[in-house]
């Protein structure tokens, strides 16, 4: 492979794994030495969060440039890392226009617009993006007064410069001053339609949404996109969401996989695989993400054995991430013996991947096996976390199994302090007939899970206890459970 082929494939590379397999090759080539690639290494794990292999790289380069420099300061910015950011800035041997502008815009994004102020003022020539990032960043910290000054003072504006004015103004309210302003850009784009119609969502004003998007000269699949999301996620209209998704000439994988999950909400499986269905045959592949939406709509057998055919049948079985809601959909459809097998057939068995088995049995009554993989558990050297405990717990109270349950909760090496781990184990206390819990606000919840305990189970002497304690802290919410408990006395 040339140079300029590696640079391609480092440039598209999209997954950690893929990344290292060609670093690799890279570094068994002795391409890696080159400052080109170098640099186009530290990019590669900049894109994808990895902040230390990037810096690791750009500490071992033999010799480093501008560019150089300015991709590692941006992998810092990129990643939120400020003062490793500003530290890089100021040892650079030469600060040019373009690392000037990444760190102006690392300071504008942390709200330091002091320190962007002062770096901006000290430029001899700032460029556009030097007064956008300045603008951009008075908007995000809400200062509209200052952000406005700096657009009348620029001496040549861009639409990136308009839009980002525009959109901060329909995020904070100020609907006619967004309008006015997007009527006088000069050379309308379609990210400035979609970046408006965006804002008017994000803030309720579906009325606006709607009535730029119908005075669109053209539209994109964003365009689309954000109008379907309007509908759907900000103002739950499924109705208005399904018309926008059959009238868009086009789909991507994200707007399917939201539609299947909105389907998958009204109960409707078959409208959500008929979606699925169509993406396949548009040559769309389904990500990950698609897949666990599809099992969170197998809610009933027929349909669960259906989605785990699809899954099998496009060699998605072995993601640990999908396996481990097929095994979910299982134990909500009660195929314990399926989700089991689902289970033993994991490559990588993560701690999420536990929890949905010993939940799969636990939710059907099987706390006996239950118990079982949570023992399993810890031979295979996986930690538990609270949602492990909370669904042994939980399992264990409505089984009446007091000791078990109190020997989980004694058990775990986490903060025992959560409030649904209390009530727990108040239920659990409530069924032994003791209570041990403190009177503070901390554990309401907990006093009001022994009360229903004692009301269940007509003790209507530790539930007069309990509802003194309640009083005692003024909690005027749980009237009703209070009411019930002598209701029941009478």
């Amino acid at each position: 492979m040339n140079e300029l082929n590696v640079s391609k494939l480092i440039a598209s590379c999209n997954s950690l794994e893929d990344a290292k397999a060609l670093h690799g090759q890279v570094v068994r080539q002795g391409l890696d030495r080159q400052l080109f690639i170098g640099t186009a290494l530290v990019r590669m794990y900049g894109r994808l969060g990895c902040v230390e292999e990037a810096r690791w790289i750009f500490e071992k380069m033999p010799a480093r440039d501008a560019v150089a420099w300015t991709v590692m300061l941006w992998v810092y910015a990129h990643a939120g890392h400020l003062e490793e950011c500003r530290r890089t800035f100021y040892k650079m041997p030469r600060q040019d226009v373009v690392a000037t502008n990444v760190m102006i815009r690392a300071y504008a994004q942390h709200g330091c617009m002091k320190e962007a102020k002062i770096l901006f003022g000290n430029m001899l020539e700032p460029s556009v993006m030097s007064w956008n990032s300045m603008i951009s960043g008075y908007c995000l910290s809400g200062s509209l007064v200052e952000a406005r000054e700096m657009f009348d003072r620029m001496p040549a504006k861009d639409v990136v410069t308009w839009t980002i004015l525009c959109r901060s103004y329909a995020q904070h309210g100020y609907i006619c001053e967004a309008m006015k302003l997007f009527e006088n850009i000069p050379e309308k784009n379609v990210v400035s339609w979609n970046s408006l119609i965006s804002a008017f969502a994000e803030t309720g004003k579906m009325q606006y949404c709607v009535v730029l998007f119908e005075r669109m000269p053209q539209r994109d699949i964003v365009s689309w996109s954000i109008l379907f999301w309007a509908f759907y996620h900000y103002f739950e209209n499924f109705e208005n969401a399904e018309k926008v998704f059959n009238d868009m000439p086009e789909h991507d994988v994200v707007v399917t996989t939201a539609i299947m999950e909105a389907y998958a909400r009204c109960g409707h499986l078959y409208h959500a695989i008929s979606a699925f269905l169509e993406m396949e045959s548009r040559g769309i592949l389904p990500d990950s993400v698609t897949w666990i939406q599809l099992c969170g709509a197998g809610s009933l057998l027929h349909q669960s054995k259906l989605v785990a055919n699809l899954i099998t049948r496009n060699c998605w079985k072995h993601d640990v991430m999908v396996s481990t809601a097929v095994i979910d959909m299982h134990g909500k459809c009660s195929e314990l013996q399926a989700a089991e097998f689902v289970f033993s057939t994991m490559p990588v068995c993560t701690t999420v991947s536990w929890n949905a088995v010993i939940a799969a049995y636990a939710r059907n009554g099987n706390i006996c096996k239950a118990l079982g993989f949570f023992r399993e558990m810890f031979l295979d050297s996986v930690p538990p976390n609270e949602v492990t405990f909370l669904v042994l717990m939980n399992s264990c109270s409505h089984r009446g199994l007091v000791p078990e349950g109190m020997n989980l909760f004694y058990s775990q090496e986490l903060p025992s302090s959560r409030s649904m781990h209390h009530s727990c184990v108040a239920d659990l206390s409530a069924r032994a007939g003791w209570v041990t819990l403190d009177a503070s606000e901390e554990n309401i919840g907990a006093w009001t899970s022994a009360l229903a305990a004692f009301i269940r189970q007509g003790d209507y002497m530790n539930g007069v206890d309990v509802i003194r304690r309640i009083v005692t802290l003024g909690n005027a919410k749980y009237a009703l459970l209070i009411s019930n408990l002598y209701a029941l006395c009478r």
